[in-house]
């Protein structure tokens, strides 16, 4: 290892003397020059970046500060159109604003059929303020059609239907955008699912609700209230001799006071006297059989109001209690 490192170092001593002396000095000139001018090119690059920075910051911070001060002016550009009154008149087909919202419950009713059932309601509603002359009626009523097929098909549990039914029947009941035909229609449907529900008690009570749809400020048959009082004491016998118990005692009670509200209406001509004693000797005899103490509350306030009542009007001085 040492001959040959020897030799190595001898051979570079042998070029270096071979070398003529101008060479030498030229070339290490060449070497100094190019140092120096490497040293000053890192330098130059070294203090023009620090300035470049600086520069660049301050412009990033102007156009910044420029971008700012235009945000709020374009906010208050669009804050006064917002608000800038509007003193002309603007004419809205009130037909073309219905078919908007129609389709979108429409195209809701495919994944959430029970809560379009009540917009489509509350757009009933929207109809009846905003159509008095009936140019929608058929409209309408295809609207109460599309909500009595959900409520058959889509709402299946059986609490859900006793509360839907009576959303059904309130909105019905007050509107007066449809004719007497098809109003006459959609009411008689509501009143038969009304006596589909699963448990008689709610099938009763929901029937008696039903007498409210065939007489009101704009509609009234009384055939119609006399069918509906027939169906649910029908539906209360058949309850009642199922099991006597207070809460099916309840029913009768239920029918008389639904039958006290329609005889207290002076137009309401087909509930006589006779007919409300009739239906109090039914309630005394079926009192008998039950023993829970609870019924005579109801019964002893609606004997009460009879009393108030025959001291303001003379038809019910004809009742015995």
């Amino acid at each position: 290892h040492k001959c040959k490192t020897g030799a190595v170092e001898e051979v570079k001593h042998e070029e270096t003397e071979h070398k003529p002396e101008g060479e030498e000095e030229h070339e290490n000139h060449e070497d100094k020059e190019g140092e120096d001018h490497e040293g000053t090119d890192h330098e130059g690059d070294e203090e023009k970046k620090p300035e470049e920075e600086v520069t660049e910051k301050k412009e990033e911070k102007k156009e910044d500060e420029d971008e700012d001060d235009d945000a709020p002016k374009k906010q208050e550009k669009i804050y006064n159109v917002i608000r800038k009154p509007f003193k002309g008149e603007i004419e809205v087909e009130f037909r073309a604003v219905f078919d908007i919202m129609k389709e979108i419950i429409e195209a809701l009713s495919v994944e959430q059929s029970e809560r379009c059932l009540k917009y489509y309601l509350e757009l009933i509603g929207v109809i009846n303020e905003c159509d008095p002359e009936k140019e929608l009626d058929e409209d309408t009523y295809d609207l109460f059609t599309k909500v009595l097929e959900i409520y058959q098909n889509d709402i299946s549990d059986a609490d859900q239907k006793v509360l839907t039914i009576s959303l059904i029947g309130g909105a019905l009941e007050k509107t007066t955008c449809m004719s007497e035909d098809n109003y006459d229609g959609i009411a008689g449907h509501t009143a038969s699912s009304s006596g589909k529900l699963l448990k008689k008690y709610d099938q009763c009570l929901a029937v008696l609700s039903s007498t409210h749809l065939f007489f009101n400020d704009h509609y009234k048959n009384e055939t119609r209230v006399m069918e509906c009082f027939k169906k649910a004491l029908k539906i209360t016998d058949a309850q009642f001799n199922s099991s006597s118990n207070a809460k099916n005692f309840h029913l009768y009670l239920a029918i008389l006071n639904k039958f006290l509200y329609f005889f207290d209406h002076d137009d309401f001509t087909s509930i006589k006297p006779d007919d409300v004693n009739k239906c109090l000797e039914m309630i005394k005899g079926k009192l008998e059989k039950v023993k829970d103490e609870k019924k005579h509350k109801y019964l002893n306030a609606t004997y009460q109001y009879i009393n108030i009542k025959k001291g303001e009007k003379e038809r019910y001085g004809e009742i015995n209690i």
